[in-house]
This record gives C-alpha cells, sequence and structure tokens, in this order.
C-alpha cells in the first residue's frame, strides 16, 4: 500500500507494527493510516471456525422450524415465506469468506500504529484516502458510493442514498469504520443522527426480520457479523 518500500520483510521476535512500518520505509504522503488494514492468519483461523459453528446451528434450527406443525393454513403460509427468507440467507452465508482482519482500533488522527506484536505471515495495507462512504442494506438500490462530506451525518447520507426502504429496521443502523471498528446503534435519533462519519465507512441498514418466523438465531443475523468482524462486505452478501 501507501509505504515507501513496499515488500515482504522479516522482522525479529517481539517487533511491533510499527517496526514493519519502518521497515517498509515509513508511510507515503498519500497514506491514509487510519484505514491502515492487518489481516492474520490465526484471526481468519478463528473466524472461519466461528463461522462454521454458525451456520450448522442455523441449519439446525432451521430443520426444527420445518418440522414444526402450523395450526391453521394462514401461520403456515407465515411459516413457509420465513424458511424461505431463512433458506436464501443460509445460502449467502456458504458465499462469506474470513478476511483475518484484526481492527487496530484507530483514531482519525493517528499518527502511529499500535504496538501489536507481528506474527509470521501477517500483512498490513495501508490505502490511500479515499473520497467516498458507502450505504448498504435496506434501502431502494441496495447499495450506493457517495462523495464524502465532512459535513454530512449518517441520517443525511441515507436519505442521499433514497432513505429507508420499506422492510428496513430503522431502530438499528450499523457502521463499519475505515479503521475495521463497528459502531452498533440503536435508538435512531439519539445516537446515529449525530455519528460523525469518516472517509472510507460504510452504513448498513439491516431488514427487520421481525416480519419473519425464523428462529432467534437468524433473527439478528447482522450482530451475529458484525462480531465475527466478517467486514461490511459480508453484510452486503447476507442483504442480497
Amino acid at each position: 500500500g501507501q509505504v515507501n518500500k513496499p515488500g515482504l520483510y522479516v522482522l525479529k521476535p517481539g517487533q511491533t507494527l510499527q517496526d514493519a512500518l519502518v521497515a517498509a520505509g515509513g508511510l507515503a504522503p498519500a497514506a491514509y493510516l487510519y484505514g491502515a488494514r492487518l489481516e492474520r492468519v490465526s484471526v481468519r483461523n478463528e473466524q472461519e471456525k466461528n463461522l462454521e459453528r454458525f451456520k450448522r446451528d442455523a441449519k439446525r434450527d432451521l430443520a426444527n422450524t420445518q418440522a414444526t406443525k402450523q395450526t391453521n393454513t394462514e401461520d403456515a403460509a407465515i411459516a413457509q415465506a420465513g424458511q424461505v427468507r431463512a433458506a436464501a440467507i443460509l445460502n449467502a452465508l456458504d458465499e462469506i469468506k474470513a478476511d483475518g482482519r484484526l481492527a487496530l482500533g484507530l483514531r482519525p488522527n493517528a499518527k502511529n500504529l499500535p504496538p501489536v506484536l507481528m506474527e509470521s505471515g501477517d500483512v498490513l495495507t495501508v490505502p490511500s484516502k479515499p473520497n467516498s462512504i458507502s450505504v448498504m442494506g435496506s434501502i431502494p438500490a441496495g447499495q450506493i458510493a457517495l462523495t464524502y462530506d465532512e459535513d454530512q451525518s449518517v441520517y443525511d447520507y441515507i436519505k442521499m442514498a433514497g432513505g429507508f426502504s420499506r422492510g428496513a429496521d430503522t431502530g438499528k443502523v450499523y457502521v463499519k469504520r475505515a479503521n475495521g471498528e463497528y459502531v452498533a446503534t440503536t435508538g435512531w435519533f439519539s445516537k446515529v443522527s449525530s455519528l460523525e462519519v469518516m472517509p472510507g465507512d460504510a452504513i448498513f441498514i439491516p431488514e427487520d426480520l421481525n416480519k419473519t418466523t425464523f428462529t432467534k438465531e437468524l433473527k439478528d443475523w447482522t450482530q451475529i457479523i458484525y462480531q465475527l468482524g466478517l467486514g461490511a462486505a459480508a453484510i452486503k452478501v447476507l442483504k442480497d
């Protein structure tokens, strides 16, 4: 990425991310340190285990739901619609790949990387500063990229993206920060409307899955993906 001497480096035991950055000649003028990305083999392995466990449990719960007897025609129709939606989510889960990203918790004005010890196989990427943000999820277009404007709030960007779709869960909005962290919010007007947006951030509006009859394990699947740390791209896969 945006370092003066990109390449492959061998570091001594006990050396940190900052040492790796120094070895690579330091930051290039266009570097966006806030968006620095560390991909780690051990993190990817743990994500893959969590994802497989979640998929296994979800498929079991779907099978149990399908086996439940319905008392009348209306209940059966509602259950069938919920099962179709749940099956689509499970199919989408199979497309998700663990990215191994370890969020570094950098602040927007950070000048140095945190003192994280390096591990064999680590990949550190420093991007250039983007001039856009993404809005995805339950909006008319499904996903859209918008030009970054420091004067715009989360709510402003959602309005520019066409506003909420009919099935949106307006009480929960997730912001995937360029630094790898998530801000998971509830209570729209108390928190989200005033949340600052940074270049490279992604705003995600989930669907209200209370409208389906799927079990509680998938009812808040966006929160689960957030906990797995699989990224906004993974969330988009589930939305589609």
